[in-house]
């Protein structure tokens, strides 16, 4: 077993944009198609989420 990948700012800030953007901005799109809310619905609520896991990733990388 090798050690530990090293974390930091930016790659905290990555992961938790990938997991708002794919996960559940993602999420919140095709929901929103099936109840045919507008665009702005997704912007904002997808938005919203994805940039609370930007910045609890980027706390937790630069924590570690």
């Amino acid at each position: 077993m090798g050690s530990p990948p090293k974390t930091n700012l930016a790659w905290g800030a990555t992961a938790g944009f990938q997991a708002g953007f794919g996960w559940i901005a993602t999420g919140l799109g095709i929901v929103a198609l099936l109840e045919r809310r507008r665009k702005a619905y997704v912007l904002i609520d997808g938005g919203y989420l994805t940039l609370a896991l930007v910045l609890m990733g980027t706390i937790l990388g630069g924590w570690r």
